[in-house]
């Protein structure tokens, strides 16, 4: 974990480096900024998991800075430092997205428990993400899967809730055209036997020639495929 901790007194800086063991509480770089302006430069060239800060500096207060790193880094956490126990700025810097606002003078057990919680939730938060990251990969390798099981599904008229419906074809990935969609079937009545890709070619070919477009093709048979077409072609097509 990455901490940036902000104050325009040095010897509070220095101080917060002595405070509290930051190595042992999993803390891998700890860097410091002399004002605000000087915080958002760092953040600009390094991502950061904790922001600490003190709520008083000159040119930028510590909550205008909470909200600029809010609305660019949501993910981060931000603590305030203050020696102002007004509900104004509490207000304030909960309406800014911070993590936690504590009252100096400092208690160094009370800002390493903070500090550690934090922590826990950027941990959480960058599992959650990993987790949701590994769902999406799953799903797009699996969507084209999907997608045939759904239509041959509905074909079979196996799903009758719309809400259902809705839910397959969200996971699916599929998005029907403006104009909808008509279902033609091809019989392959030929004995010779054809993989799936070369059938699908040939399918592919003779709606081209025809002037449509198709959007899926689900077997639903051995010689049997559903052609999903984009427009509904007469007899003669």
């Amino acid at each position: 974990m990455k901490v940036l901790f902000v104050d325009d007194e040095k010897i509070i800086r220095d101080g917060m480096r002595a405070i509290i063991n930051w190595e042992k509480i999993g803390c891998e770089k700890l860097v410091m900024a002399e004002n605000a302006a000087r915080a958002l430069e760092l953040l600009e060239k390094e991502a950061f998991d904790l922001v600490i800060t003190d709520i008083y500096m000159q040119k930028m207060t510590g909550i205008e800075l909470a909200k600029k790193i809010h609305a660019s880094c949501p993910w981060m956490r931000v603590i305030i430092l203050s020696a102002y126990e007004d509900f104004t700025y509490a207000r304030e810097a909960i309406e800014a997205g911070v993590f936690k606002y504590l009252l100096k003078p400092i208690v160094p057990a009370e800002l390493e428990n903070t500090v550690l919680e934090a922590f826990c939730q950027v941990q959480a938060s960058r599992q959650m993400k990993q987790q949701v990251s590994e769902s999406e990969a799953f799903i797009h390798v699996y969507r084209p899967q999907l997608a045939a099981d759904f239509w041959r599904a509905l074909l079979k008229n196996e799903i009758s809730d719309k809400r259902d419906v809705r839910r397959r074809m969200d996971l699916a990935g599929i998005e029907l055209p403006e104009q909808g969609l008509c279902c033609a079937v091809a019989v392959w009545e030929k004995n010779e036997a054809l993989c799936w890709e070369d059938l699908k070619k040939k399918l592919e070919e003779a709606v081209k020639s025809a002037g449509f477009s198709c959007m899926d093709y689900v077997r639903i048979g051995e010689k049997r495929v559903a052609l999903l077409l984009t427009q509904e072609p007469d007899s003669s097509q």
